[in-house]
């Protein structure tokens, strides 16, 4: 009789079989975005920070009645801590290349000035006493994939941004 009961109860029953298909499928579900998660913070990182820069400067215009300008430098991903040291007023990004606008380099409206040994872009916002800015666009992008628009609003100096994933077809 001990042999009839054994033979019963050895095995899986369908639903226990259930319960670890859905305990397996929602460890996945949170497993997978947070492996991807770690190359998009280095940009939200770096978005911060311009995001600080341009905001301090433009109410610095406002409080000390003069004009006030930010030069954002596009850096090598190969550079040191020790050599990166930032001024008040500049930035140099880590990894991340800087776009301005949807433009090409020829039809860029603002200060760009390209070094061609170190491949550096470098350009210029300048935020106005009135409240007011010299505006524009910039797009910030970390290994093709992260992408991140920061917009600045000519009128106000109002600065924004979005962060978006770039599609997959386009690598």
């Amino acid at each position: 009789m001990t042999f009839q009961t054994h033979n019963r109860l050895s095995g899986f029953t369908l639903m226990e079989l259930l319960i670890v298909m859905v305990i397996m499928v929602m460890a996945t579900a949170i497993v997978i975005p947070r492996m991807t998660s770690g190359e998009i913070v280095i940009l939200q990182a770096q978005v911060r920070d311009v995001m600080a820069l341009l905001r301090y400067n433009r109410r610095s215009a406002i409080v000390q009645g003069n004009p006030q300008v930010v030069i954002l430098t596009q850096g090598q991903a190969e550079e040191s801590n020790a050599s990166s040291k930032q001024e008040s007023g500049h930035w140099r990004s880590r990894e991340v290349t800087l776009q301005w606008g949807d433009k090409s380099d020829s039809e860029k409206d603002v200060s760009d000035e390209q070094d061609d040994e170190d491949d550096e872009k470098t350009y210029k916002i300048t935020f106005y006493p009135e409240g007011g800015s010299s505006g524009g666009e910039l797009i910030l992008t970390y290994k093709k994939k992260f992408k991140a628009k920061i917009k600045i609003n000519p009128i106000t100096g109002k600065v924004t941004s979005d962060i978006f994933e770039e599609d997959e077809n386009n690598d």
